[in-house]
Order: structure tokens, then C-alpha cells, then sequence
């Protein structure tokens, strides 16, 4: 568990390039916040501003 909650940082491979994910022993969410994007079928496209996630 102490790996688990001391993540900083960390790139998936399965998440949008640039998206990282953060964890602490007082906050499990790996997510905090969303950056919706669509894949034009060479590249990921910015549809709007950031949005919190709760």
C-alpha cells in the first residue's frame, strides 16, 4: 500500500500522452481532473478546458 498511496506523477500507458496520475495517503484519486479530447485518426484534439473530477 505505501507504493500504491506515494505515486507522483506517473504516466500510464493507456491514459491520453501528457496525462499523469498522482496518489497520497489522504487522497486515493488517481484522477483529479479531465481534459476531454477526441482522436482524429492521427492525433488527439482539445475539445475544451480542463473539468475538476469528484
Amino acid at each position: 500500500m505505501k507504493q500504491a498511496t506515494t505515486m507522483k506523477d506517473v504516466a500510464l500507458p493507456g491514459l491520453i500522452p501528457g496525462i499523469t496520475v498522482s496518489s497520497s495517503p489522504d487522497d486515493y484519486r488517481l484522477i483529479k481532473a479531465l481534459r476531454p479530447q477526441r482522436f482524429d485518426g492521427e492525433r488527439w484534439i482539445p475539445t475544451s478546458g480542463a473539468m475538476g473530477a469528484r
